[in-house]
């Protein structure tokens, strides 16, 4: 689509012509399935996070100024879109496993498997947005430094120093949990340092980001 054909089709579509934003759709769909794909790894998600996509597009039209600045625009929709969606998995993930049978979550003490993982999604979710979302993608989905700058538009020496510092939080967030769990029953530092390590060891994906250094 040419520069004055795009300048037409998107203001046609800004004052309600359905079939103008039809016709963006068609065009940008690849484009947005994409960026979509480079966030998660399920072909049927990244279709369905691109469908999301192209519903915020269409809602927020309007806000659209010229053809120019169309794909800029509906890029950063799609790669909102994405984050948000990895923030709702990583929610919900925490949620199941607070509930699952035998969760040790609440009890005082208590540092079984199910609270381990929970207590370190829950830290890792209190990370700030700029921390754990690198976490996440790198830990979670397993995305490299590099693919990681790109999605995210950030020199991949800035991805690493996030990277690192969201470990170094996530683990001095740990050794104080690990303090005030066991502080009832009047623990040495070995006893913590155990249960730090447990949490380390223990069958969840965070885990990994608890051992690099």
């Amino acid at each position: 689509m040419q520069e004055t054909e795009l300048r037409e089709v998107v203001q046609a579509a800004r004052d309600g012509h359905l079939e103008a934003f039809t016709r963006l759709v068609r065009t940008y769909y690849g484009p947005v399935l994409g960026v979509c794909t480079g966030y998660v790894r399920d072909r049927w998600a990244a279709e369905d996070l691109a469908q999301e996509t192209f519903l915020r597009a269409y809602t927020h039209i309007g806000s659209v100024r010229n053809g120019e600045s169309f794909w800029p625009w509906l890029r950063q929709i799609a790669r909102t879109t994405c984050l948000m969606s990895l923030r709702r998995s990583d929610s919900t993930l925490t949620e199941a496993e607070s509930e699952a049978p035998g969760s040790a979550v609440g009890h005082v003490g208590e540092t079984g498997p199910l609270y381990l993982r929970d207590l370190i999604h829950r830290l890792l979710a209190s990370l700030p947005e700029d921390q754990r979302v690198p976490l996440l993608l790198h830990y979670f989905l397993g995305r490299p430094y590099r693919e990681i700058a790109g999605l995210l538009d950030l020199p991949e020496n800035l991805v690493r120093s996030r990277l690192f510092e969201g470990r170094q939080r996530l683990r001095r967030d740990l050794q104080k949990e690990a303090e005030a769990v066991l502080r009832q029953s009047g623990p040495g530092q070995d006893e913590v340092d155990a249960f730090v390590a447990r949490c380390s060891t223990s069958a969840c994906r965070c885990g990994r980001v608890l051992l690099e250094p």
